[in-house]
């Protein structure tokens, strides 16, 4: 199921909506400071985190679900949202630097063909941080919160389908340790060690998993390791154990 992109604007509009969006902004922005000449898209419902690149970033673009539908955004000058399908982004390959993906994964009719996408159109060292909800988390089992709308990871999965899709994850962080009952019920303070508790206590309870990722541009080679003889000298041993086999060599070739 897939919540339609009005229904996530109201969300991020109501008090519990805008402290999930605070909650997990503050995550982003330690991650990802805003910074001059880059080129940056959000795919998903990544609207409200966006606008705090608008003013910095080079470029910034809204990419959402066509089953999602697309809202008007920026609401004055030169439109930046674009309808999308998981089998086809609208971009040149190697045109971005950052990558913001929250509310679309979970939702996707095939994740891993649109996680390779997001790597065709990432540059060489490009960046891509991944928002999904956590299996284990409250927040992706509530019908009261958008992350229940999909599929939920738990962190091997998540790990595994990056780097299926040739993205690297590099860094690891975790954001609404705070019950959604309790979230925007409580002083800002409280929430603030609570979100503080759970990631260094309980991270695996959190209610999404944030991670970066960066773009791999090659597999790794797959090797044949021969027997050797106990009576072959140590040189000639390291040579064999480095003799890769023809027939089991992989190459990495991007699918487009």
């Amino acid at each position: 199921m897939i919540v339609e992109a009005a229904t996530l604007r109201d969300f991020y509009a109501s008090p519990q909506g805008q402290e999930t969006q605070r909650l997990i902004g503050v995550r982003i922005i330690n991650l990802w400071p805003p910074t001059p000449k880059l080129s940056m898209a959000g795919i998903g419902y990544a609207l409200p985190w966006l606008e705090d690149y608008t003013s910095t970033v080079t470029h910034t673009l809204a990419l959402m679900p066509a089953k999602q539908g697309a809202l008007i955004w920026p609401p004055s000058g030169q439109r930046r949202t674009s309808l999308i399908t998981d089998m086809q982004l609208p971009l040149p390959d190697e045109c971005l630097d950052r990558i913001l993906i929250i509310h679309a994964l979970e939702v996707s009719q095939d994740a891993p063909v649109l996680l390779r996408q997001i790597w065709r159109t990432l540059k060489p060292g490009g960046k891509a941080l991944v928002i999904v909800p956590n299996r284990r988390g409250l927040w992706g089992h509530l019908s009261s919160t958008p992350f229940s709308a999909g599929y939920t990871f738990s962190h091997n999965e998540l790990a595994n389908l990056l780097i299926n899709a040739m993205l690297t994850p590099e860094v690891w962080d975790t954001a609404l340790h705070v019950p959604p009952a309790l979230s925007w019920r409580m002083p800002s303070r409280m929430t603030q060690r609570w979100e503080w508790c759970g990631r260094h206590i309980t991270p695996g309870l959190a209610g999404v998993f944030i991670v970066e990722a960066s773009k791999q541009l090659y597999a790794p080679l797959k090797l044949h390791l021969k027997p050797v003889s106990a009576h072959t000298s140590p040189q000639k041993a390291a040579a064999l154990r480095l003799i890769p086999a023809p027939e089991q060599t992989t190459l990495a070739v991007p699918a487009y």
